[in-house]
């Protein structure tokens, strides 16, 4: 079983590399993720919590290449924004091959044609940010 307080305390204390090799070692030794785990022994909003906190530390290109993807089709524009700007500097080259792969849409495309004006412009300069151009 879960030890419930063992999980929060490993997700607590512990840097992205280290939980991330946690759970994949994790998969070796059951022969499945922390995932398949956790959806059958917890439940809740409990589950729902580190369901997420794990799929963003584990596969988070995925991960945020969906709610990109729900977030332009229902006109999410807070969850958009969120993603768009903590992720610009992070992961958004990987997110953004991701989306491609998985919805057969550029994410630039894909912004193009659910917004428009300036925010439009805003979220595209956030698409095409490297971490490299920030100033210094």
């Amino acid at each position: 079983g879960i030890d419930e307080g063992a999980i929060v305390k490993l997700l607590s204390d512990r840097n992205l590399k280290h939980l991330r090799a946690a759970f994949g070692y994790y998969k070796q030794f059951y022969g499945h993720d922390i995932l398949k785990a956790l959806r059958r022994e917890t439940s809740g909003k409990f589950e729902y919590a580190l369901r997420i906190i794990i799929k963003c530390i584990c596969y988070s290109a995925k991960y945020f290449s969906k709610v990109l993807r729900i977030s332009l089709d229902q006109s999410e524009y807070a969850a958009l924004t969120r993603v768009m700007v903590t992720r610009a500097e992070v992961d958004m080259e990987e997110i953004k091959a991701t989306y491609r792969e998985k919805y057969g849409i550029s994410l630039e495309q894909a912004i193009c044609k659910q917004t428009s004006g300036s925010y439009r412009d805003f979220l595209l300069q956030l698409a095409c940010w490297e971490a490299t151009s920030q100033p210094k």
